[in-house]
């Protein structure tokens, strides 16, 4: 659901594209083999008409379709037991109170009326994202 109203809001982004699994205007491309930055998938191209396949390559034996499920459980794609989650400092436990935070500042965005509202909001996103990079 956020994805289709990012998707349909685009004038609220700064040009960036929702990512397929969280949904959050994180990506600066489509299918780029970029790795989102807050849920850690990688956009290799897979979507809603085969978000059920295992596709194999950079999200392994993730299907979308499971991964969305385990970022709305963990805020991460990937399964908790996955020993990629160490090697991936974002999606470490310890980080959940901030990644809820910053994912409550993502879900303002889609209440806003004005362009003046969403760079309020952006400004703030732009300071969580600063912390969490001044933490690790």
């Amino acid at each position: 659901m956020r994805r289709t109203w990012f998707e349909a809001h685009s004038e609220y982004l700064k040009g960036l594209k929702p990512c397929p699994c969280c949904g959050y205007p994180l990506m600066t491309g489509e299918r780029s083999f970029e790795w989102c930055s807050l849920c850690c998938w990688e956009d290799d191209g897979q979507d809603d008409y085969n978000a059920d396949e295992e596709l194999g390559g950079p999200n392994a034996d993730l299907s979308l379709t499971e991964a969305r499920k385990n970022f709305e459980l963990t805020l991460c794609a990937f399964r908790p037991d996955d020993p990629k989650i160490e090697s991936l400092a974002i999606c470490r436990p310890v980080h959940l109170p901030w990644k809820r935070r910053l994912v409550a500042l993502y879900d303002r965005l889609i209440t806003v009326d004005s362009a003046a509202e969403a760079d309020i909001i952006w400004e703030k996103v732009e300071s969580c994202w600063e912390e969490f990079r001044n933490r690790v």
